[in-house]
């Protein structure tokens, strides 16, 4: 069997909206995921963009992914999305990015 081609995934720190992260996460931060968690990232956020994380990495449709929480005649960039930490005390929020080579 052939395995199937996997593509690096940049997830980047786009916006810290509210209060200060617990981790220090800051804008620009930056992690490259490739078959493994990266190190450094907040596990807790990292478990909440592994969904996104996996459908880019294996070349899936992020408007599958996203299953209806996508506004009618609204664009979707294939390869990225952006996503919030799930603590409501500290809105880090992530753009996940297909790295294509």
């Amino acid at each position: 069997m052939t395995a199937r081609k996997r593509h690096k995934v940049k997830i980047t720190v786009k916006a810290v909206t509210r209060g200060k992260c617990p981790l220090g996460m800051e804008p620009g931060d930056s992690w490259t995921y490739h078959r493994h968690v990266p190190e450094g990232i907040c596990l807790t956020a990292f478990c909440t963009l592994a969904p996104a994380i996996r459908t880019l990495s294996s070349l899936g449709d992020l408007c599958s992914y996203l299953d209806g929480g996508v506004a009618e005649g609204e664009e979707v960039e294939s390869d990225q999305v952006e996503l919030s930490c799930p603590d409501p005390g500290h809105g880090v929020i992530y753009e996940v990015r297909r790295v294509r080579e």
